[in-house]
């Protein structure tokens, strides 16, 4: 509570609503910021891997063997 208070900037010995603030100007943009930054990371993920699939595809040649 006292991080809060001294990160709030208040003098007036009030605690009432640091929680409330808190959420709204720190806590909340940062976690959005981590969530769109983790989907990009997904979305970015799954393009590579995507991308290596069709390079192998294309690239790979079948060779029979006994079990074909």
């Amino acid at each position: 509570m006292e991080h809060m208070y001294q990160c709030s900037g208040r003098t007036n010995g009030l605690f009432t609503g640091l929680w409330n603030d808190f959420c709204l100007k720190e806590a909340g943009p940062t976690c959005r910021d981590a969530w769109f930054a983790k989907q990009e990371a997904i979305k970015h993920f799954q393009e590579l891997e995507l991308q290596q699939k069709r390079v192998n595809i294309s690239k790979e040649e079948f060779v029979p063997t006994l079990h074909d």
